[in-house]
């Protein structure tokens, strides 16, 4: 099965791999804002003395985007926030684990709902033991809900629908692939769409809003496959598009879905961008990020950010950490620092 090669790859980026090795060169050609006389990548592996904000000076009401966690040279447990120019580290106490030696964690999921990013699950690091935690961040601090939820798992999706965060699928610790259907609305967790058709057991996929859907495409034990998800029911699109993937990226812009990168299996990494309007896939030809696996989107100021993840390697996998924005027509790759290379992370704008 081609996905054997790719799971297993995952498997490794989880881990970290022990490797040392530096991020891939950017794609030369690709209009920049604001460049430095340095060059493209210049500064992206070098340390980065980040500005850091404690809560009480922050406003809490702008509309920022939160990044968290993640993998690369080391297992990171911090938490950073960009506000459509700049990253900033944010000095609050880290969502904890039920592993005290845990040192963050990696493959979770996150999404917006009512001015709060929710946070759900994935990898303790470096035990590799699956959480069933849920936390939202409002802007200040990270507050855990104190609810029964999902069971354990990593590598699953999750996107907003109206006034719910929808979850769906997944790995576990043991390998077993999951095909649930739970929503969070704020304040507890229902599992839905308990009968009928569902995309079946699989992980490293990726979702997102499509009018009055759920968009989900791909991932580890799947075909090249789109469901949609109306809040009730699960029903297969007809629509052909994006070939077989997982690990890839997905973000909604402007009513549509867009998609970037990802990998095919074990030799295949993939840099095409493509959007999906509810019916169909288009395949844009734009020139942008290098090819990726284990990164995230997420929308903010009327552009989708996109930030690092992992570059094709071996076992010196690359840890990028290049931040670019989609405006709906071209990529634009912006001259920032920010949190150091990474993939495994999440992005979600509250």
């Amino acid at each position: 099965m081609r996905f054997s090669f790719l799971f297993l790859l995952g498997s490794l980026a989880l881990l970290g791999c022990g490797s040392t090795g530096k991020a891939l060169p950017l794609d030369a050609g690709v209009e920049a804002a604001s460049p430095s006389e340095a060059g493209v990548d210049a500064g992206l592996d070098a340390p980065y003395d980040a500005p850091t904000e404690a809560p009480s000076m922050r406003d809490a009401s702008a509309p920022a985007m939160l990044l968290y966690s993640g993998d690369g040279e080391g297992f990171y447990d911090d938490t950073w926030e960009w506000s459509g120019t700049t990253w900033t580290q944010l000095q609050v106490t880290m969502p904890g684990s039920a592993d005290p030696k845990s040192l963050g964690r990696s493959q979770h999921a996150m999404a917006g709902l009512g001015g709060k990013v929710v946070l759900f699950g994935g990898v303790a690091d470096p035990a590799q033991t699956d959480l069933a935690d849920t936390w939202t961040w409002d802007g200040l601090a990270w507050t855990q809900a104190m609810v029964k939820g999902p069971p354990p798992r990593d590598g699953h999706a999750m996107a907003t629908l109206g006034s719910k965060v929808v979850v769906y699928g997944g790995c576990t610790t043991g390998g077993q692939f999951l095909s649930d259907t739970w929503a969070w609305d704020g304040t507890s967790w229902t599992q839905l769409a308990l009968t009928g058709p569902n995309p079946g057991g699989r992980c490293g996929h990726a979702m997102a809003s499509v009018g009055s859907s759920v968009v989900l495409f791909g991932g580890v034990g799947s075909d090249a496959d789109t469901w949609l998800f109306d809040g009730t029911t699960w029903a297969k699109s007809p629509a052909t598009g994006p070939g077989m993937r997982a690990f890839h990226a997905m973000g909604t812009l402007g009513g549509n879905a867009v998609l970037f990168g990802g990998e095919q299996d074990a030799n295949t990494f993939l840099d095409d961008t493509w959007t999906f309007d509810g019916t169909k896939w288009t395949q844009l030809p734009v020139t942008g990020p290098s090819v990726r696996f284990h990164h995230a989107m997420a929308p903010l100021g009327g552009v989708l950010v996109l930030f690092g993840g992992g570059g094709p390697g071996g076992a010196a996998i690359p840890w990028l950490s290049d931040t670019w924005t989609w405006d709906g027509a071209k990529w634009t790759q912006l001259q920032v620092d920010g949190p150091v290379g990474r993939l495994v992370y999440t992005l979600a704008s509250r």
